[in-house]
């Protein structure tokens, strides 16, 4: 192989070793100032905000009545063919009448 060709070929190295160089540092620059720009607040936060917004077309109904529970966990609501209404939660069932009273504790 002729010197010229060597010369030619360790010259095409280079060059593609500095444009290689150029292009990782280019790129991983503008990744850092892109991340530096990016808001700061935790990724991983569970945000409702967007469920509690509703359209007021998609209500079909309206809170006629609040009852206080003396629960700390609630597990379950349902209202009876008799209209009573039965909570359950942390270790009981609470039977209420369609006032609100506590009629029955299991």
């Amino acid at each position: 192989m002729s010197s010229d060709k060597r010369t030619n070929e360790r010259l095409l190295t280079r060059a593609i070793i500095v444009i290689s160089v150029a292009g990782i540092l280019y790129f991983g620059y503008q990744a850092i100032l892109d991340n530096s720009k990016k808001n700061q607040d935790n990724p991983f936060e569970y945000n409702i905000s967007n469920f509690k917004k509703s359209d007021s077309g998609l209500v079909h109904y309206s809170e006629i009545r609040h009852f206080d529970i003396d629960l700390k966990q609630l597990f379950g609501i349902a209202i009876g063919a008799d209209n009573k209404i039965y909570v359950s939660g942390d270790n009981s069932v609470l039977i209420l009448n369609p006032g609100g009273n506590i009629q029955t504790t299991i």
